[in-house]
């Protein structure tokens, strides 16, 4: 994406060479038998449910949305928030460790559903009220899984940060975050540097989902021009 391009200290020194080529888009009509066994499975009925679909790893911002639980709870008590994608063996990654406490804390409100096939994630932003995406990696390349819920109907709330913003296509939900800026003098077991994650201020994530969630015409405004906007993609 251009927004991708633009911070790349590599990328960004060649603007004018540069063409975007947007990836194909596709996704399956989700199973009503399927859906069905998704939310009794998990006790969706009944329930505001939040989405993240992302590996577990600390630029992902899982811990923000975490974070904001208890915030939703005072209006909403009744949450759920799924889980997909690879969460406990993510290589070079510690953050499934690492927030486990709050994990235990909460664990009646979430579930995990690990790494879906096309049909599943079709099945999953089905019964998926809203998607959080609270990146903090500036070079996010592109918010594949964003559209795909988008194309489905389902709200999402996106951090302000690489082809993130492109990808929403101006339907708005677009949130602050402070990015990765500097990383560690040591590296992980891909060889990789390890990002020094700033602190957040996790109110404006959980006043969005407060406001999306409360206001059906709002809701029902933002699903359609979010589908809308995935459609013309």
């Amino acid at each position: 994406t251009e927004d991708y391009a633009a911070h790349s200290r590599f990328l960004s020194k060649f603007k004018k060479k540069i063409r975007v080529v947007p990836p194909p888009v596709l996704m399956p009509e989700p199973s009503a038998c399927d859906c069905t066994t998704l939310r009794e499975e998990h006790g969706l009925d009944g329930k505001k449910v939040i989405g993240f679909a992302a590996r577990f790893a600390a630029e992902k911002g899982v811990e923000y949305l975490l974070g904001a639980i208890p915030y939703i709870l005072t209006e909403y008590p009744n949450i759920r928030i799924l889980f997909a994608g690879e969460y406990q063996n993510v290589l070079g990654e510690t953050v499934y460790q690492q927030l486990q406490p709050v994990m235990e804390r909460y664990k009646e409100y979430l579930s995990f559903l690990g790494v879906l096939s096309p049909q599943g994630m079709a099945d999953f932003f089905s019964v998926c009220d809203v998607l959080v995406l609270p990146s903090v990696n500036s070079t996010e390349s592109f918010g594949l899984v964003q559209v795909e819920a988008m194309l489905c109907g389902v709200p999402v709330l996106a951090s302000d940060q690489g082809g993130l913003v492109e990808a929403k296509a101006g339907t708005g939900y677009v949130l602050p975050v402070r990015p990765v800026e500097r990383y560690r003098t040591v590296f992980d077991e891909n060889r990789m540097p390890v990002p020094v994650i700033p602190e957040q201020d996790i109110e404006p994530w959980a006043r969005a989902l407060e406001e999306l969630m409360g206001d059906r015409v709002l809701y029902r405004r933002q699903a359609q021009a979010a589908r809308l906007a995935a459609m013309a993609f």
